[in-house]
C-alpha cells in the first residue's frame, strides 16, 4: 500500500504514473463495470478519450455511452481507473463524481500534460 500511495504523491507532483499494472479487485463490481474500467485503463496520462471511444472498443454502439458514464461515475478507484480522462465526444468536460467536480478533473488533466483547448 505504500508503494502505491507514493506512486500517487509522484503523480500529483507531475511525474505521470500509469497505474494499470495495480490488482484491482474487479470481482467487486458487475461485469460491464469491470469491462469499462479495463478499457479506461488504456488510456494513458496526458491522452483523452470519448466515452463513445469507450463504447467501439467494448464493440458497443454509442448509445451505450451513457451507462458507460454511469459506470465511471461509480469508479471505485478514482485517479487509479483513469475516469478523469473521458470527456464528451466533442472535447467537453462532463461530470465528474470527484470532490470538486469538473474544476479537479480539469486540474488531474493539466498535471498530467493533457492538451486542452477552450474555445
Amino acid at each position: 500500500m505504500t508503494a502505491i500511495i507514493a506512486r500517487v504523491q509522484r503523480h500529483l507532483e507531475g511525474d505521470a504514473q500509469d497505474f494499470a499494472d495495480l490488482p484491482y479487485a474487479f470481482a467487486t463490481v458487475g461485469d460491464f463495470a469491470a469491462q469499462v474500467y479495463r478499457a479506461t485503463l488504456t488510456v494513458k496520462p496526458g491522452r483523452t478519450c470519448s466515452y463513445g471511444d469507450i463504447a467501439r472498443q467494448l464493440g458497443q454502439p454509442p448509445a451505450v455511452s451513457r451507462a458507460i458514464g454511469t459506470a465511471l461515475g461509480a469508479n471505485p478507484w478514482p485517479l487509479l481507473v483513469p475516469c478523469h480522462r473521458i470527456v464528451a465526444g466533442d472535447g467537453k468536460m462532463t461530470g465528474f463524481s470527484g470532490p470538486g467536480g469538473i474544476r479537479t478533473k480539469l486540474r488531474l488533466l493539466a498535471i498530467e500534460g493533457a492538451q486542452l483547448f477552450v474555445e
